[in-house]
């Protein structure tokens, strides 16, 4: 059983199960993710991912939705007792999970566990006492989770893996830019705002309706204003797949349309993004890892609630939030967080990487030391063999019951035909 809840977790549970799949052809596999985990064979109970939230004060309006889908999650875990549980992120749900599942013998696999080395000890802990295995995606992750007293394995991160899958060659990048209208370009992180159409820039407001709604409008007007002095500026906007025929993503599709400057959109398609781009745009998470593996110069933003942006501040003790930096341990990427990420800072910080040829290298050669630090390709494989080592210690006759199948989804508003809980 597979538990994924966000868009990041869902796109990280569907390359654990290819890689899955890959080592033994006969696991079964069912649990909580989104589409991409389905496409990828994964039999879904229900589809969290579009229900993603971020900080406290939101998370507290999902609660009674989130509660009741954790009640019937207990239930399917109780009656179908898979031979592991795997978690991905999502700790304020899965943490929980694990407590259950331990007390329910069933062995659980933590992939991509809970930042306790950006929120204390405790958290590793609580893992330490309730998961069988974790596997870890970073080296100090590794580190602080081994001194809480926690089984684990030091895999490596993925994106090492997805980043060199979605690589495209060069004609198929030119074929890109020229159905896009962009023209020829000389690649990503190289261009430096050269070239026919002017800069081509990545738009990445995050995968969650409350980012999107934080910070899409701010890279909008930072891009008109970045137009009047980047003439022929471009603007490419991947909108996340989990957002795809949302209320969230029909206000990205509205102010991609109203924009007072030319934006194309391609839904879930950030790999192709960044790599068209010369620069980029993005939300706390995922992709700035992304657009470092890839050599794309980028601004980091991030926007949340005053409440849970405070509360963040009194727990969190590392000095950033962007990936990279915490990676390297040291300021590479520029961080522009609540009142600082205004479109005249944004600006100001895209011009600089558009006209500073210096001060793209020096964020280039940071992500030489990024890359360098994330271990070897190969962490899917590795994980799928710590998962199915553990599940072959526990492995049961029948594989997964029936009942898996049909599961009820808790009520809300209801549900929609494929089973995506709406609050």
């Amino acid at each position: 059983m597979v538990v994924a809840g966000e868009a990041s977790g869902d796109l990280h549970g569907a390359a654990l199960a290819r890689a899955l799949r890959a080592q033994d052809p006969s696991v079964r596999l069912y649990g909580l993710g989104g589409s991409a985990m389905r496409r990828e064979g994964v039999r879904l109970l229900f589809d969290p991912t579009r229900l993603g939230t971020v900080g406290w004060s939101e998370s507290l309006r999902q609660y009674p939705v989130l509660h009741r889908l954790f009640l019937r999650v207990c239930g399917v875990l109780e009656r179908t007792s898979p031979d592991c549980l795997v978690l991905i992120d999502y700790p304020g749900f899965n943490l929980r999970l694990a407590e259950v599942a331990h007390r329910l013998g069933i062995p659980s696999v933590y992939y991509f566990s809970p930042t306790a080395w950006a929120y204390g000890k405790g958290r590793a802990e609580r893992v330490a006492r309730h998961v069988r295995k974790v596997c870890a995606v970073f080296p100090f992750e590794a580190d602080v989770y081994r001194e809480a007293g926690a089984d684990v394995t030091y895999v490596g991160h993925p994106l090492l893996d997805l980043v060199a899958e979605g690589r495209r060659n060069p004609e198929e990048l030119a074929e890109a830019r020229a159905a896009l209208g962009l023209g020829v370009r000389p690649g990503p992180g190289t261009a430096g705002g050269a070239g026919p159409d002017g800069p081509v820039v990545a738009l990445l407001p995050g995968s969650r309706e409350q980012e999107v709604r934080a910070l899409l409008p701010v890279m909008l007007e930072a891009a008109r204003r970045f137009g009047e002095q980047a003439p022929g500026a471009a603007y490419l906007l991947p909108l996340a797949e989990s957002l795809v025929g949302t209320q969230a993503g029909a206000f990205v599709e509205d102010r991609a349309a109203t924009a007072q400057v030319p934006v194309r959109l391609l839904p879930g398609q950030s790999l192709l993004a960044l790599q068209l781009s010369d620069q980029a745009w993005v939300a706390s998470g995922t992709a700035t890892l992304e657009a470092a593996l890839l050599g794309v110069p980028q601004v980091l933003l991030y926007r949340v609630s005053t409440s849970t942006y405070w509360i963040a501040r009194m727990l969190i003790r590392i000095p950033y939030i962007g990936l990279p930096n915490i990676v390297a341990q040291r300021r590479i990427v520029p961080e522009l967080l609540q009142g600082e990420a205004t479109p005249g800072r944004l600006v100001n910080e895209a011009l600089r990487l558009h006209r500073d040829r210096a001060a793209r290298e020096v964020q280039l050669q940071g992500y030489d030391e990024v890359r360098a630090r994330l271990g070897e390709p190969g962490a899917l494989a590795r994980a799928a063999q710590v998962v199915l080592q553990v599940a072959g210690d526990e492995a049961q006759p029948g594989g997964v019951p029936a009942q898996a199948e049909g599961a009820e989804a808790p009520r809300a508003g209801g549900e929609d035909a494929r089973g995506v809980v709406r609050p």
